[in-house]
């Protein structure tokens, strides 16, 4: 979802607040430290600081002047327009109420009839931090590069993409690349059982079923002790959950665990 598509949202959701006075709902648009200004506002000015501050200002705002009037037309007049800092829109509020002059009029004498007041303003959100827009690689710690650019390429079929400079090695697995990262001796990379940090790779059925069957064979160690649900032999079989299919824990020769996956449960393998 784009940042223009964001600000969409949340002029729909404030609206719909404005309508129902149910303003909880535009939490979810605010950070926990969401700042609310409202510059030469003059008694309408405010600096509101927090998540549940600037969705109460909000209302406290439509209660000081939105709701005073019978009617409320927004309007936008310019954007709103993606920037550097922010989302950027120029809008103007209309304010019908009966006997209220029409703006830049006198009011005449005569019976009251319903006139408008108007204002005009910018709306500037901004973006906190960057959006990151996908993964480059990502680093796994390894006590030997030739050791586990064997594992990775040979075991796990993983291209061989080369050396990068004299402490990583790059290996890629469909359009992603894993750095294999050289660690000095004050910090060999060793197996705890109590860490549950892992990486999860998907396998087709079919070279899923090859490695439930072969990976003792080929010299790894398998960690079935790892799984969370009911095991198979060495496979976990999940049936509810996030990630319903089966999985494999095994580590790699400087003791990172992983878990090979595959979303096939057994009774529908082919």
């Amino acid at each position: 979802m784009t940042d223009l598509e964001r600000f969409f949202d949340y002029a729909r959701a404030f609206e719909m607040a404005y309508i129902a006075d149910s303003w909880t709902g535009l939490e979810a648009f605010f950070a926990e430290d969401a700042c609310h200004v409202v510059e030469d506002g003059g008694p309408l000015a405010l600096c509101d600081r927090g998540r549940a501050a600037v969705v109460e200002g909000l209302r406290q705002s439509a209660l000081a002047l939105d709701r005073r009037f019978d009617v409320r037309i927004p309007e936008v007049i310019d954007g709103p327009c993606a920037r550097a800092d922010g989302i950027w829109m120029r809008f103007a509020l209309t304010f019908r109420r009966a006997g209220l002059p029409e703006p830049g009029r006198e009011r005449r004498p005569g019976p009251a009839v319903e006139m408008a007041a108007r204002r005009e303003g910018e709306h500037m959100i901004g973006q906190r931090g960057v959006k990151v827009t996908g993964l480059v690689h990502w680093a796994i710690r390894v006590n030997d590069l030739d050791e586990s650019r064997r594992f990775y390429t040979e075991v796990l079929g993983m291209e061989d993409r080369g050396p990068v400079g004299d402490h990583f090695h790059c290996v890629r697995f469909g359009d992603m690349d894993l750095l294999l990262t050289l660690q000095p001796d004050s910090l060999q990379v060793s197996y705890r059982p109590e860490d549950r940090t892992h990486i999860a790779l998907h396998l087709s059925d079919e070279d899923f079923d090859r490695a439930a069957q072969h990976l003792r064979d080929w010299g790894v160690t398998v960690m079935p002790d790892a799984a969370i649900g009911p095991l198979e032999g060495d496979v976990e079989i999940r049936r509810r959950g996030v990630f319903v299919g089966r999985s494999l824990y095994l580590l790699d020769p400087s003791g990172n665990r992983l878990e090979l996956y595959s979303p096939t449960l057994p009774d529908t393998a082919g």
